[in-house]
């Protein structure tokens, strides 16, 4: 295999580097390329070793032992040349990693997406938050994707919010931010409203109600027009959350996917109608004990994912179907129907099923049904493209 044309060899280690199984994926990008067989490949020579090395170092994972090797100290040519091969680092440190992200941001010029854990990096002292901010004034970052989650179920040290929009700020390349559950990300503190936060967005998903309305302004207040996909892992409150309809008024015209991946309430159905341009809408009804009622969509509306992971009534199962049934018939533009959850096992039996998979037929609607009683947020790694 040696004297393979080397042309060829690079299709090979990137189908190595691309394994997908659906049914392992953990949703960490790190855990699904094949490393025994690239460090294999790395072995076979000079030529496939360079090639090997470019893709295991595309996607790491830090540790005590990186950061040593790569992060500290000065770097020689060829360990410099590893790390123009980074894309995406996920920061698993388990004690203070603040420097380590700094550095990560310093010596990876070409680094895409970072996850990190942010009850290892809200320490950072003002002379970090200095340094990261010398380094997107020095070179446009290439960094555009950044998940943030607490290593603890939550972090109730109240001075990481400040830490937070600090972070943050600097990092105007940003397309994709998530911010995790257990975040304590306040209102916006008196200190940091000076700081502006010109980062474009593409995507923002949030996972916890602590988040304010000042909050949510400040991470959009540079995303008018390129905001497209919304992600709610927490119930958007009729008590709590009325605010989100007026907060998000000027952004919806260019959203394209919601996503509401705990209960489906009015406020969720007002943000919806809102959207004029929306293709796709994730909900979920497990919570629910009365009848699904569908919001009113556009004509640009493609695709629909309905959740039901909690257990709930036969008789809104039942409802659920007719009320399916009666919004593919009222929409010709739907172009997929995927319904997850026991509500599919208890529909079997039921006629509703089966005359919604014949308006779904007749309309020529792709339909999908999954008997699962995963989490939402599996569901949600399923339904999209894993990150690479």
């Amino acid at each position: 295999m040696e004297r393979l044309d080397y042309d060829v060899v690079p299709l090979i280690l990137e189908q190595a580097y691309h394994r997908v199984d659906s049914d392992l994926w953990s949703g960490d990008p790190v855990d699904n390329v094949d490393r025994y067989t690239l460090l294999s490949c790395a072995l076979v020579n000079s030529s496939w070793r360079v090639l090997a090395q470019a893709l295991l170092f595309r996607n790491v994972k830090t540790n005590p032992t990186f950061y040593k090797a790569f992060l500290q100290g000065e770097l020689s040519e060829s360990k410099n040349a590893l790390l123009h091969h980074v894309r995406i680092v996920n920061v698993g440190s388990l004690t203070d990693a603040s420097t380590e992200v700094i550095a990560l941001l310093d010596r990876c010029a070409l680094l895409h997406t970072l996850t990190l854990n942010w009850t290892n990096t809200k320490l950072m002292s003002g002379g970090m938050i200095n340094k990261l901010r010398q380094i997107a004034d020095s070179r446009p970052l290439s960094l555009q994707s950044l998940h943030i989650f607490p290593q603890t179920a939550y972090d109730l040290e109240r001075p990481s919010s400040t830490k937070m929009y600090q972070l943050l700020a600097p990092l105007n390349t940003l397309k994709s931010l998530w911010l995790g559950r257990g975040l304590t990300v306040g209102a916006v503190p008196y200190q940091c409203r000076a700081l502006h936060f010109h980062a474009r967005l593409r995507d923002l998903r949030l996972e916890d109600d602590i988040i304010s309305q000042t909050t949510l302004q400040w991470l959009l207040q540079s995303s008018q027009g390129s905001i497209q996909l919304l992600d709610f892992g927490f119930p958007l409150a009729l008590d709590r959350h009325s605010w989100t309809v007026n907060a998000l008024r000027p952004y919806c015209s260019s959203i394209r996917i919601l996503r509401f991946t705990t209960t489906f309430t009015e406020i969720a159905v007002a943000i919806v109608e809102m959207c004029t341009r929306l293709e796709e809408l994730m909900m979920d009804i497990g919570h629910n004990d009365q009848p699904l009622v569908l919001p009113a969509v556009h004509p640009t509306f493609k695709h629909l994912l309905v959740l039901v992971k909690n257990f709930v009534p036969q008789y809104v199962v039942t409802a659920m179907a007719k009320a399916l049934i009666k919004f593919v018939k009222g929409h010709p533009s739907l172009c997929s129907l995927r319904l997850w959850g026991g509500c599919v096992r208890l529909l079997r039996n039921e006629q509703a099923l089966w005359d919604l998979q014949i308006a779904c037929a007749t309309n020529k609607i792709e339909v999908q049904l999954t008997e699962c009683t995963t989490w939402a947020d599996d569901v949600y790694r399923v339904a999209r493209s894993p990150p690479r």
